[in-house]
Formats: structure tokens, sequence, C-alpha cells
């Protein structure tokens, strides 16, 4: 697991902060994890790697998640800039993922016929992983904040059978309230954004 720290990092401090609430009750829990959305296609899994998954897709997708956790709506660019930064500020209309070879893949923000920005991830580095026909970032850090302890994140990208690509995040923690009572809270959420075939 990739260990790393920046602002784009979601703060799991935050939502383990909620457990202050049960301070009585030690190994207190939170959990939000919703199950993969019946209504949506089936994922796909009969593959070796992850090339299947390039492709362009909408920027703007839908959320879906448990309680108040989160929000409706969700930014492609956003979630894949938590795991290495956008090189300048985007608001793309699109992201483009393409592989060169198993070891590298690209993420491409557009705007229009403009090209915004760029990541790359590497394989031989441990920045991605294809992992059961998926592509899978992690990272982790520690925090001392409302709760001083470790945080991490992991966001799975699939491919449905409808084209359309299909993110889950995962987020835990764990920690010491006051430095004394352990305490520990993890969420999912699914995000799900529309193929763009035109370009």
């Amino acid at each position: 697991m990739r260990s790393a720290k920046g602002p784009h990092l979601p703060r799991v401090a935050h939502l383990l902060g909620h457990l202050v609430s049960c301070v009585g009750l030690t190994g207190c829990v939170v959990l939000s994890n919703p199950e993969y959305p019946s209504e949506w296609a089936s994922l796909q899994s009969n593959y070796q790697n992850c090339r299947h998954i390039a492709g362009t897709y909408k920027n703007a997708g839908e959320r879906v998640r448990e309680g108040n956790w989160g929000s409706s709506f969700d930014s492609l660019s956003q979630l894949l800039g938590r795991y290495k930064a956008w090189p300048t500020a985007t608001r793309p209309d699109r992201v483009r993922i393409a592989f060169t070879g198993d070891e590298t893949l690209t993420t491409e923000a557009w705007e229009g016929n403009r090209l915004v920005a760029s990541i790359r991830f590497s394989a031989n580095t441990d920045d991605f992983h294809c992992v059961d026909a998926s592509i899978e970032l992690t990272r982790s850090e520690v925090v001392a904040e409302q709760v001083a302890g470790m945080q991490s994140e992991t966001i799975r990208i699939f491919k449905a059978s409808d084209g359309s690509l299909v993110l889950k995040y995962s987020t835990a923690g764990f920690g010491l309230i006051g430095g004394i009572l352990p305490a520990g809270g993890n969420a999912s959420s699914w995000s799900r954004f529309a193929p763009i075939v035109s370009y």
C-alpha cells in the first residue's frame, strides 16, 4: 500500500470524529457500506488484465451511498486526483483512460477539444494494480486531528456490461480518542460514469 500525504485525501478523521459520541464503547465502529446497486449493469469480470477498462467517460457521475456520508454527485477527475495530483487545476467534461501494455495507466482530462491535464500511473512502482479485472488504487497516511491514528482509502475501477465505468470507493481508519480509547470506522460508496463513444 502506498503512503502519501496531501490535501486530496478525504478526511477519514472526520469519519472517526463521529465516534466521539460513543466514547463509552471501546472499539465503536461506524459503517456505511451499500451493496452494489441491483439496477446497474453487471460488472465485467472475464478478463485476465485491466485493458478492457480503457475508454472515454463523462466526468460527472452519480454516487450511491448510505445515510449522510458522501453526496449524490461525483467527479471522476477529482476521484483520480486523490491518488496523484493533476499538474493543473481541472474542470473537464470527460476523462480518457488508456494503457500502454499492462504496466502504464494514463488518465487524461479533456474540456471540449482541449487536453487540460494528464496523470500517469505505473504498475512497476505500485501506483496501481490489476485485481480481478479491475484497477486498484490505494493510499494511506497518519492523521493527528480529532483522532490520532491511521487512515487509508482504496478505489476499485470496473467496467460494466453496458460500457459505463464503475468505481467502488472504500475508506477506513483506526486510532485513539484522547490517546486512550481505541476506535475504528469504515465506509464505502459506488459511483458510475457514462461512456462517451464519439471521442
